[in-house]
Order: C-alpha cells, then structure tokens, then sequence
C-alpha cells in the first residue's frame, strides 16, 4: 500500500539541491508511482464498528442491514451518503463513500476517537480508487 505524503523531497542530483515541494491536502503524490490522485478524502472507513465473531453477528441474519441504517443515519448529518458497504469478512469496517470532500473530513474528524459498542472507533480517508476497486463501483 502506498503512504499518502504531503510533503514530498526530491534531490536533484546534478546540482545536489533539495526541492521541497508542499502539496495541498486534495493533491497527494504517491511516492512509488509517482503518480498524483485527486479527490482523495471523498471515501472513508470506519473501524472497530463490530465484532464479527460475536454471538449476535452470527445469529441475527439482518445484523449487518440494521448496523448499516444505524450508521447511514448517524453519518446522514455531516454529509450525503452516496455508498455505504459493512465488510463481513474483515473485524469492524465499514466504508462510506461521501458526495465531497469536506463532508467526508468532517465525518472523519468527528467520528474518529467516538465509541461505539464499547469500542473505539478509528476513522481514516481511503482514495477512491481503492475504494470502487474493493467495493467493484464503476
């Protein structure tokens, strides 16, 4: 996986000059591909939302829908929610996909360090590109 970098440093080796080059927050240069990504902050997962190995995840067959309309309802008040998917197999992620960028900052500002379910939620921006990948949008 590739780390997200507003500051990138590139030598120039000819004249042995550092350029430093600040990026602002919706353009990023990943420094293995170098390649540049717009829109980054528009998709969000949030983690330690549920434990799949617990009873009641395991017996109640509409866990996950009741889970996903509690969250889409919670989430509904910093932004529109365009996607929202629970990932089953994984311990407590669900991704949301925001119509903008500041909403999905705010989400993640205000979300992240919340409690839920007597966990403590850890809020992250995901590029939009992994997220049609995973979720196969588009």
């Amino acid at each position: 996986r590739c780390a997200m970098r507003s500051l990138e440093i590139a030598r120039d080796r000819s004249r042995s000059l550092e350029i430093f080059t600040v990026y602002p927050p919706w353009r990023r240069v990943c420094p293995r591909s170098n390649e540049t990504t717009f829109g980054v902050g528009r998709c969000v997962v949030l983690k330690n939302m549920f434990d799949r190995l617990s009873d009641e995840a395991q017996s109640n067959p509409n866990f996950f829908a009741e889970l996903a309309d509690e969250v889409r309802g919670e989430c509904a008040r910093h932004g529109t929610v365009l996607h929202l998917q629970c990932d089953k197999w994984s311990n407590g992620f669900i991704y949301l996909k925001l119509l903008s960028h500041p909403e999905a900052a705010r989400l993640r500002d205000t979300m992240h360090g919340r409690y839920f379910a007597k966990n403590k939620i850890l809020a992250e921006l995901v590029p939009e590109a992994t997220y049609n990948k995973k979720w196969k949008l588009q």
